[in-house]
């Protein structure tokens, strides 16, 4: 057999020596092609020269033929390899490259055998394992599958001949308990064989989704056995693997826990006032913090000095709120040994600083942090800290940046014109908000929530009283279709957005206790949650709200899950129109939309909302019994974030199985498996 590389390595192998071939070495990537009957190609990543070859425990394989349609076939994307044969059959042997690679295979082209002796199969069998997470192998043994030496016709189609050869595809299949079943399908000439199945773990995994369709066949165990399936069974099975890289990663790793998933473990807020005629109108941003610093102590029992660090959001107070975090810090009674910050991403502040925690310890710089958000709109907004004059005068010559001044309800009204949200469903959603957030009142939904707030109010004639608010002010029973629609636009004189349907300016703060979940376990705190993704994204400034609609995509897939897996989405409704473009773009179930209420009835304290979606979210996740929730938001300038969440209803220990690290499935899966799920599903269609 005779190999050309075209310009990146040119490799050659007669398969009569006995010597060993060549090594051809490109950046990490290292092919070794040894002679004899066993063949085999090493793939390994090389440190300080010494190269580390894998000996996993998981295995897959695959047949595929090495002719010129193969090889001009061959491509590479990112972290793997994947070759294809002129039957269509899928080799995924190398899917587990580790990133560091990507660079190394990045500039190979596709090997050109005009010049092959003749056809040669191979199976083979991939395996992969790893010490830990920072290093990751793949290895590929071949063996000689067939003598058959037939000349490959240009026109890349296999020989008649290469039938009989048959090729094989495996699939891991996840379940219950951290557990996969391995099936093994053959195919040769028209009919599929079961060549082997069998458990890697103690329970029988993906049970539910493709078991029952099987279940007539009597799946032998023998490698050899010539039993076929049917067409129903085989499609049965390709449909699982089809399915969605939700089934994998997403719905399964929710039945695995791991002593390093970022939990968290209170979540509180204070009531939401009406901004400049509410009860918190002469209340500072420290008063509005000080009591949640308290109130996280008291819930979580964790002890202050523990506390690695604080984030607080927040868009408009002095100094960005820098000055506001620590002293209310203080007067929560945290000491200052906790380090702290304000963050400011405008309206998704409450939920990037909660992100920023979680990332702090997954990376292992702090064990426990506490994030949130507040704002106070009463004593500062953003109108009066705008200068337009202070900007730069090339702003005006770049389209880009001069939309970034664009007033937000502009913005609201070209989301409702390019995606024809009316004012009837702008409209609708603003009723909706209000019903659910009043409703919420009355059953008493927002008690796990919130926290009291004791303060004083300053009457129009001086007089000064002291209330406890532990209510929001902003949601109104009175609210209604025929109400709304006779409101006038608030920018437009024919636009759609009115004071009615858009979030109202608010005054309030919220807080979260985030930990690594060994650590929570360790000391006993309560874990209510996990954070399973965070994304956040650019959109067109001039269609600011649209932003939710990709951010959370983003952070669906990031934790591998769909918007049908999804129970409860906490989106904020700065504007009806982008929060109705939202639920139409990614076609979210109207009653899983903000089922307490959404900004326009509860209010929109800027730098505070993320944060306070989540203290609403976690509840509500646990009174229905449901595990997903999102928290989103549209962001000023163009932009958005999403954050998923899981719900784990309150307990130090969730009584799921906790998978070890490396050696768990699901983390192998997520470095090797998943990118095989949905291309092995619609390649291997083609052949079956």
């Amino acid at each position: 057999m005779h190999w050309t590389g075209r310009t990146s390595f040119d490799t050659s192998c007669d398969t009569s020596r006995s010597s060993q071939c060549p090594v051809t070495v490109r950046g990490a990537l290292v092919i070794r092609i040894c002679s004899g009957r066993r063949h085999q190609i090493r793939v390994h990543t090389s440190y300080v020269g010494h190269p580390t070859v894998c000996d996993g425990k998981y295995t897959a394989s695959a047949t595929f033929l090495s002719d010129r349609r193969w090889c001009e076939r061959n491509f590479i994307h990112r972290h793997r390899l994947a070759f294809q044969d002129a039957g269509g059959a899928l080799h995924e042997a190398l899917a587990a490259l580790p990133a560091d690679l990507e660079a190394a295979v990045s500039g190979l082209t596709p090997l050109d055998t005009d010049s092959a002796a003749g056809l040669r199969s191979w199976q083979g069998s991939f395996s992969s394992a790893s010490s830990g997470p920072d290093s990751w192998d793949a290895c590929v043994q071949l063996h000689d599958g067939s003598p058959q030496r037939e000349e490959l016709s240009t026109t890349g189609h296999e020989p008649s001949g290469a039938r009989g050869l048959g090729r094989q595809f495996a699939f891991m299949i996840p379940g219950p308990g951290c557990i996969f079943r391995e099936i093994l399908l053959g195919v040769q000439g028209d009919s599929t064989r079961l060549l082997r199945q069998g458990d890697l773990g103690a329970a029988h995994p993906g049970q539910q989704l493709f078991e029952p369709r099987l279940a007539s066949q009597s799946a032998s165990q023998d490698f050899r056995s010539t039993e076929t399936f049917n067409s129903e069974a085989v499609s049965a099975m390709l449909d699982f693997v089809d399915y969605s890289r939700s089934v994998p990663l997403g719905i399964f790793s929710s039945m695995c826990t791991s002593a390093d998933d970022v939990v968290i473990c209170v979540a509180v807020r204070t009531a939401i006032g009406k901004a400049n005629k509410g009860s918190f109108n002469d209340t500072p941003c420290e008063d509005l913090l000080a009591p949640l610093f308290k109130s996280v102590v008291e819930k979580s029992k964790v002890d202050p000095k523990l506390i690695g660090d604080i984030q607080i959001g927040n868009v408009s107070q002095p100094g960005a709120g820098a000055a506001t975090s620590r002293m209310a810090q203080f007067l929560g009674g945290l000491p200052f040994e906790a380090p702290s910050m304000a963050m400011n991403r405008q309206c998704s502040s409450g939920l990037q600083v909660v992100a920023n925690i979680a990332a702090n310890i997954k990376s292992g710089v702090i064990d426990i942090g506490i994030a949130g958000g507040v704002e106070s709109m009463s004593m500062y907004n953003m109108a009066s800290a705008f200068n337009p004059e202070r900007f730069s005068k090339d702003i005006a010559s770049n389209e880009l940046a001069a939309s970034c001044l664009m007033p937000m309800g502009i913005t609201s009204e070209n989301v409702a014109e390019k995606y024809k949200v009316s004012k009837d469903k702008q409209n609708a959603i603003a009723v909706a908000s209000h019903q659910k957030a009043i409703a919420a009142q009355k059953q008493g939904l927002f008690s796990d929530e919130m926290i009291p707030v004791t303060t004083k109010v300053k009457a129009k004639d001086g007089s000064v009283s002291v209330v406890t608010v532990k209510a929001d002010e902003g949601p109104r029973a009175d609210t209604t279709l025929e109400g709304l629609s006779k409101l006038k636009p608030a920018l437009k004189v024919d636009g759609s957005t009115t004071a009615g349907n858009a979030s109202q300016v608010s005054d309030g703060a919220a807080l979260v206790l985030l930990a690594r979940r060994s650590v929570a376990q360790k000391l006993g705190l309560p874990i209510v949650a996990r954070m399973r993704s965070f994304a956040v994204v650019g959109v067109d400034p001039n269609l600011m709200g649209i932003g939710p609609a990709f951010a959370i995509p983003a952070a669906l897939e990031k934790a591998c899950l769909s918007v049908g897996d999804v129970d409860i989405f906490e989106i904020n409704e700065a504007f009806a129109s982008q929060a109705m473009m939202t639920i139409e773009h990614l076609k979210i179930p109207m009653e899983k939309l903000n089922p307490k209420g959404g900004a326009i009835a509860l209010g929109h304290p800027l730098g505070c909302t993320g944060a306070r979606q989540i203290a609403t979210l976690l509840p509500e996740l646990k009174r229905q019994n449901a595990k997903l929730g999102v928290v989103s938001m549209c962001i000023g300038t163009g932009m958005g974030a999403a954050g998923v969440f899981e719900g784990e209803h309150g307990s130090s220990s969730t009584g799921r199985k906790q998978c070890d690290g490396a050696l768990c499935p699901v983390w192998v899966i997520r470095r090797a498996a998943l990118p095989l799920v949905p291309r092995v599903g619609r390649l291997a269609r083609s052949v079956f």
